[in-house]
């Protein structure tokens, strides 16, 4: 395995460590907890990265990896208060549109 292929290993573990941590605290069915972990993973990594990037990190150190899992945990919250605002939001659009 070369170094770029362990560097990216780390992180992606960082990054399912992270929304794994998470998830154990969402509530609702098997299908808004996956789509949170999934919605969580992508924004934790893209946030992760971003990050490694803006702070100059090496990737492949401990830090990055910690940098990706907290991000991962901090993309979970948004996954969680986006999956409670959408109903709402749907709510709302057919208030408007259909009238009640």
């Amino acid at each position: 395995m070369t170094d770029d292929q362990t560097t990216w290993l780390k992180l992606g573990a960082g990054v399912l460590v992270g929304g794994l941590l998470s998830l154990r605290n969402l509530p609702g069915n098997r299908w808004q907890r996956a789509g949170s972990f999934i919605l969580s993973i992508a924004l934790g990594t893209i946030i992760g990265l971003a990050a490694i990037e803006y702070f100059h990190l090496d990737m492949r150190s401990w830090t990055a990896v910690l940098a990706v899992a907290t991000s991962t945990a901090f993309g979970f919250a948004v996954a969680i208060n986006a999956m409670q605002q959408i109903p709402e939001a749907l709510k709302a659009l057919m208030r408007r549109f259909l009238g009640s």
